[in-house]
């Protein structure tokens, strides 16, 4: 680093300071990626991808300090750098650095607000850092507080609060957040934006989470009162919204950072319940991510490379968009939208699968497979489950052949796992869920 480098970065924190002084600080916050003048109503999964249409301004702020980690959770500084892993400053910009490039990938401008634990030259340097990179990095006010500081810089509707040391909350969380204020925005209209609304705050394993959304009305209540009263605490699907990294080894962070793009089966099956699926569907898909689990394990064991929680997740998560025309592309768009890649694949071809030979089996082959022995919540063969379409669909032009089509897909690939496991997977399926035959739905 040199000195001119070194230079830049101070003359850049100190100028970020003095706007904060001024009477017309500038604006942060939400970033309208080429909309113009469009304002249609919000629609979905059409509009999923941030920014969201039609709703009001939104504001990210992510406070990176101890002291406004205390305010937000009631934990003393004392007792978070005794909890911390390593060095408490360096592992709180890398994760302030973490969280601004997801909201920015979900198209909100973050603006991060360093307290005064961090006004160490190394502080000073990370926060450098972070600025050469295009954060907008802002030296929190003397004697204000976290709220007056917001309200100050960000001059909009509602606003996204979230600590940097709760850095793996998921893309799903900030979505269904947002999909809500929209949806609100959209009905209160006629009463005034969002009147009587304070504001959102994701739950899990019993316990509030991150980030906090506010509407002006919430940030009022905590100006007033210091803490975010009438809030509404709502499940979003995600377990990482509760936690806090501070505590946690390098590894483990690590560890949980490389599969947010993986749902445990719980929050798979509470994101099924939270899109509207029927019970009906809801057996269905638990059956089926039973059955996906059992013959990854298999595969796994033979020596094959596959992720059985992957499997599992993707079976519960497989028809969250049954129902609407096209469902296996819809339901990838949406677990796409909420950043869930990984499932969207697993989503996108489980109506028909073709794996060439010399390609290995994997979740995709899998979970398509698992969902062919599944009729509603019970265990069916191949053949009668095609037999079934056929009954169904087989009078329409066409249907027949693409019916018959898929059954030759479907037990060419059965063949081969039985080839490569030594054991039928329609064996395994069946164990899974016993023989016995009921009518339901798939």
């Amino acid at each position: 680093m040199t000195r001119n480098e070194l230079m830049f970065g101070m003359r850049f924190l100190a100028s970020q300071t003095d706007a904060m002084a001024g009477e017309g600080s500038p604006r942060f916050g939400f970033r309208r990626l080429g909309l113009g003048a469009c304002r249609r109503d919000y629609r979905y999964p059409e509009d999923a991808g941030m920014p969201l249409r039609g709703m009001p301004a939104v504001s990210a702020v992510i406070p990176i300090g101890l002291a406004d980690l205390e305010a937000l959770t009631g934990a003393s500084i004392d007792e978070e750098r005794r909890a911390c892993v390593g060095d408490a400053t360096e592992r709180l910009f890398a994760w302030s650095r973490l969280l601004a490039q997801r909201y920015r990938e979900a198209g909100l401008e973050p603006l991060l607000l360093a307290d005064a634990t961090l006004a160490s030259r190394d502080g000073r340097l990370l926060a450098w850092e972070l600025a050469l990179d295009g954060f907008r990095v802002v030296p929190r006010r003397p004697g204000a507080t976290l709220w007056e500081d917001i309200r100050l810089l960000c001059q909009a509707e509602a606003y996204l609060v979230h600590p940097a040391a709760f850095p793996l909350a998921r893309t799903l969380t900030l979505r269904l957040l947002l999909q809500d204020l929209a949806g609100r925005a959209k009905a209160g209209r006629e009463a005034g934006p969002l009147a009587g609304f304070s504001g959102l705050r994701p739950e899990a394993l019993g316990r509030p989470g991150w980030p906090l959304l506010l509407t002006s009305r919430g940030l009022g209540a905590c100006l007033a009162g210091g803490s975010a009263m009438g809030v509404e605490h709502v499940d979003t699907a995600d377990d990482n919204a509760v936690f806090c990294a501070l505590p946690a080894s390098p590894v483990d962070v690590e560890e949980r950072r490389e599969r947010l793009g993986v749902l445990s089966s719980g929050e798979a099956l509470r994101l099924l319940r939270l899109s509207g699926c029927p019970a009906k569907g809801v057996w269905h898909a638990m059956a089926v991510g039973r059955v996906a689990e059992a013959i990854a394990r298999k595969v796994q064991a033979k020596g094959g490379r596959i992720d059985p929680d992957l499997c599992l997740a993707g079976g519960l998560v497989h028809d969250i968009a049954k129902g609407r025309r096209r469902h296996e592309a819809v339901g990838a768009l949406v677990l796409q939208s909420l950043g869930l890649p990984g499932l969207a694949r697993l989503v996108k071809d489980h109506s028909d699968v073709v794996l060439p030979e010399g390609k290995p089996v994997t979740e995709r082959e899998i979970v398509y497979l698992a969902d062919k022995y599944c009729y509603g919540p019970t265990f069916v063969p191949l053949q009668e489950r095609f037999g079934q379409k056929l009954d169904i669909f087989g009078s329409r032009p066409g249907a027949r052949a693409g019916i018959a089509r898929r059954l030759r897909h479907a037990r060419e690939l059965e063949a081969r796992l039985a080839r490569e496991l030594g054991e039928s997977p329609e064996a395994i399926a069946a164990g899974v869920l016993g023989a016995r035959r009921a009518g339901g739905e798939s």
